[in-house]
């Protein structure tokens, strides 16, 4: 009871709370039988000068709704160019005709691989798509990760090179890319979809803030690593 005593003096709560004495052994009252971590609420109880859980998951909310709400314009025009890329790219995609569409991705993959039979299960799995009527969708994903891709190296190599020449740079990023890389991604797409809504830009953002750390590890890595 002590060191409760000690943290509601340091917070400056003594004044607002119970008389001395009085908020510890309240607190400690309740799970006397069952003891647990004392959660806000139960602190509340004890001291009402301590707010409750509910008091501050509305001021997160509020708070949200007023950012949103003054900046939401601003934030969706400054994404307007990567949402008409990303739509100009999908028409094309979809426009494209398909025996074009099917050479192109052939000869890039055999340009990458120079193995025929690699070669030969790409073109087939490409038909396999269409025969089944999921052409054009294939041309939508496809033409999405795409963009996502080229703009994850766009922006992830010179980082990286920016990071294999700078130390400071590094150390300041490097924490950046192992929180992106531990949280799922569905847990960053939250707040973007409630910002966006469900949508083209929401996704592009969560796919490359998924894909861009390796990239600049990778290149940052890479270049640490030659000799000299």
């Amino acid at each position: 009871m002590a060191w409760l005593e000690t943290v509601i003096s340091a917070l400056g709560l003594k004044p607002a709370c119970t008389p001395e004495g009085g908020a510890a052994e309240k607190l400690f009252a309740l799970n006397r039988e069952e003891p647990n971590f004392p959660s806000l609420d139960e602190f509340n109880s004890a001291c009402p000068a301590v707010p409750r859980i509910r008091d501050i998951q509305k001021g997160i909310d509020a708070g949200y709704k007023d950012f949103t709400r003054s900046w939401g314009d601003q934030i969706e025009s400054f994404f307007d160019p990567l949402l008409d890329f990303l739509v100009w790219t999908e028409q094309l995609a979809v426009a494209s005709p398909w025996w074009l569409t099917l050479i192109i991705i052939v000869a890039v993959v055999y340009l990458m691989t120079r193995h025929w039979l690699q070669t030969a299960a790409v073109a087939v799995t490409m038909l396999v798509i269409g025969f089944f009527g999921m052409w054009d969708d294939s041309m939508r994903t496809l033409s999405f990760m795409l963009v996502c891709t080229a703009i994850c190296i766009v922006f992830g190599i010179p980082m990286g090179i920016l990071m294999a020449r700078n130390d400071r740079v590094r150390g300041a990023i490097i924490p950046i890319l192992d929180v992106l890389q531990t949280m799922p991604s569905f847990v960053y797409l939250i707040p973007v979809v409630m910002l966006f809504g469900v949508g083209k830009v929401p996704g592009a953002i969560a796919v490359i803030a998924y894909a861009i750390p390796p990239v600049m590890r990778l290149t940052d890595l890479g270049i640490r690593l030659v000799d000299g």
